[in-house]
Parts: structure tokens; sequence; C-alpha cells
């Protein structure tokens, strides 16, 4: 079999399904007690009072806002680089994204430049910790003080991943996370919110509503995708179905399932129609077993990380991620910053690499924001500079070096150390 290592994997396992099958058994889909207990669960996890589960993590930023009781034309500053639905379920909320531009190092918001973006209306910062990799929270938390503002922890990268001794998610009054099939938990969908605030807890309570039949059907259709992504994402599966069709694809003019960032859109009425629901037992009793699983999957991925790390970092074509000593990084996304981003892919993927262009934003490009007029260099520089490439528990030592030296050949040679990137991990 040659060599073919798909862009991303999906963390599921036996396990998981054999989960599914025992709430099928006991007629227990939508509702049951597994709830309770998975929230139970992942409060003592992340180390905070409360837990409550959501519909998704898009359900999550929702219920905060309408929980925190912001109003229209209120303001939540965040980075300009990110996920772009998430400036745009704000502003379907009436409420007025501020962008602030993200250091070059980590991706996460500039701290240096937060403070001069509050106005009258702010109240609230979004702290997102990027690609699994916590923010600078202290200074966050610590401006947000001063200034009597909510700290919203965006944790949809780094379910796990420490800052200074404790877990994300911890910090600010709401910790937002997501199981989407892509996450390093993914239990077929739904979203978790985390707080020491117990009326702030009430208060979202009284928010949610149970799961109705009419959930069923999005629920099944979540289960199938991500189960046939799974398997396709299996090594065998890939090598010898997936990537020859890709190459097919491409030799045919086929993008090979890229898909354009920035394209879906969020409307009101979806929002308010959709959100507000809680998880449901089947999603809760997967949530149990992922939870025996979350701290090897982090560990896994972050050890090929350092590999990575090691095999690249020298590279002057090569920006690999950084990493302070006082933060864990969860690694769900291993991307680097490169040159000539189109020609590094396609000559990965003639080797049998699958990579993917970036997925997150400079959300002051997206069509609502256009009027805002922000100044963010870093930000509008990365979308085109991004890649990601495979970083999955099914990668051997071996596959990381094969995959690090098909990089650095197809990056050309390089002559010295890059001389602005600081050794990582």
């Amino acid at each position: 079999m040659w060599r073919a290592y798909p862009r991303h994997s999906v963390n599921l396992s036996w396990g998981c399904y054999k989960a599914v099958l025992g709430v099928l058994a006991r007629g227990q889909v939508l509702q049951g007690p597994g709830v309770e207990q998975f929230e139970a669960e992942f409060a003592r996890f992340i180390g905070v009072r409360h837990a409550i589960g959501v519909s998704s993590g898009r359900a999550a930023l929702y219920l905060a806002i309408k929980a925190l009781g912001l109003a229209e034309g209120d303001e939540i500053i965040m980075p300009a680089y990110t996920f772009h639905i998430v400036p745009l379920v704000i502003n379907a909320c009436g409420l007025k994204p501020v962008f602030v531009d993200v250091s070059p190092d980590t991706y996460n918001i500039d701290v240096a430049a937060l403070e001069k973006h509050i106005t009258p209306r702010t109240k609230a910062i979004s702290a997102t910790h990027m690609y699994g990799q916590p923010c600078d929270l202290e200074p966050i938390l610590k401006i947000a003080q001063e200034h009597g503002l909510k700290v919203l922890e965006d944790c949809a990268h780094a379910c796990g991943a420490m800052y200074k001794g404790r877990k994300v998610g911890s910090f600010g009054d709401l910790g937002l996370f997501t199981f989407a099939m892509a996450k390093n938990m993914p239990c077929f969908g739904g979203g978790m919110m985390t707080t020491n605030d117990s009326d702030l807890y009430n208060r979202l309570l009284s928010l949610v509503q149970f799961p109705q039949s009419n959930r069923h059907k999005s629920l099944w259709k979540e289960v199938i995708s991500t189960t046939i992504n799974y398997l396709c994402t299996r090594p065998k599966m890939f090598a010898l179905g997936i990537y020859p069709l890709m190459r097919a694809l491409s030799a045919a003019g086929s993008p090979a399932f890229d898909r354009e960032p920035g394209q879906e859109t969020v409307s009101p009425a979806e929002i308010q129609g959709k959100f507000p629901t809680r998880l449901t037992n089947l999603q809760a009793a997967v949530g149990l077993h992922q939870l025996t699983r979350i701290e090897a999957i982090n560990s896994k991925v972050s050890q090929n990380a350092r590999l990575y790390n090691q095999e690249l970092q020298a590279h002057n074509q090569i920006k690999t991620p950084q990493l302070s000593s006082e933060r864990t990084h969860t690694f769900l996304y291993y991307r680097l910053e490169v040159a000539d981003r189109p020609n590094l892919r396609a000559r990965l993927f003639r080797k049998g690499v699958d990579t993917a262009p970036d997925d997150m934003s400079d959300c002051t490009t997206l069509a609502p924001f256009y009027q805002y007029n922000v100044n963010v260099p870093v930000a509008r520089s990365l979308p085109e500079k991004i890649l990601e490439i495979p970083n999955n528990l099914n990668l051997r030592e071996d596959d990381i070096r094969y995959i690090a030296r098909c990089i650095k050949e197809a990056a050309g040679p390089a002559d010295s150390y890059r001389p602005d990137t600081p050794k990582s991990l």
C-alpha cells in the first residue's frame, strides 16, 4: 500500500458506537439521564461548578449572549482572525463585533491592542484559543475586570488545553465548547457551556429546551455524515479509495474537497428557532465515553506536533507553531505558515500528503463588516499563508518523518534558520 495521508480525521472509536447502541436499546435517544451525568463529568473535567449541554457551539454563543443580557447595539471585542460564524452569530443577535488584530506567533488576539478598542458600548471580550493554544488569559481578565466586561472563552479548538495549571473554560464568565465532527472530542454534534456563576447557570437553564421529536432527523444526519467521514479517513480506506478518487478529481479540474471559507451565513430567525436546544441523550452517552479518551487524544497529537516541529522548524520557508511554557496546546489543527501555498499543496498532494487551506477568515473582509474599515495587518495576511497538514491518532513516528520530509522537499532548500522564528516546544 502506497503512502497517503488525509488532511484531517475523526476522533471516534468503537466505544462511541457501543454507547449509541446502548442508548438505542434503552429507547432514550433524545432525552435521558446521560445528559446530566455528562454535564457533571464535563464540569469536573474542566474544573468548574456547572456545565450545560447544548445543541452546538453556535447555540452556546447565542445562549451566552442571551444569558448575559447583552442588548442590541452592544459591542463584543474579538480577534479579527477566527471562524467566520462567530461574528455572524454576534451580528445576527443585533450586537457589533469589534475586531482586534492577532499575534503573529500564536494567532490569538493581540492583548496589547485590545484595550484601545474599548468604548462605552463594549460589554464583553471573546477570548479565542486558536487551533488549541490558550490565549493570554491573565491580562485579558485584568482588562475585563478594570472595565467591568464579561469574558467569553471560545474553547472550540481547545478542549483539555491548560493555561497556568488550569483548563481553559474555567477562567471566563462562560466557556464555550463544541463537539462537532472535526473537533478533538466529537460526539455527533452538540456543545457545552461552562461557568462558576450559579446565577448565570440558572439563567441558561431557563433559556434551553429539551429536544423534541423533530430533532431526530438532524441528529441521525450528523451520525451518518460523521461515520462516513470517520471511515473515509481511516488509513487503508483513504489510501486505497479516497486518495485515488481525489487524484482523479484533481486531474479533472475539481478542487478535490476544498471549500471556500466564509461563505456560510447566519440569520436571526435561524438562531432563535434552532439554537436554544439541550444536548441529546445520545450525544451525552458518546461524550461520556469520549471523556475517557480526550487526554490520550490530546497527548498523541501533541507528541506528533513536537516531532513535526523538530523536523520543520529549521526551514526558512516554513513557520512552525509556537508555544510558551505556561500553557499546553491541544493541536486540534497543526498548521504551518508557508510561502507559495498553492504550489506547495500541489507538490505534497502528488506525494500522497493531503493538506487543507485555511478555513479561518480575516473577518473584517466579510460582507457584513466591510464598513468597519479596520486595520488588522496580521489577520489580513494569514488566510493565504496558513496550511493544515495531517496530525491524527493514526500517524506513527515514521509517518510524521515522511510527511515532514515531503514538506521540506516541496518547499525547496533551506539555507539557514529563519531569524524571526523562535524555537518552539
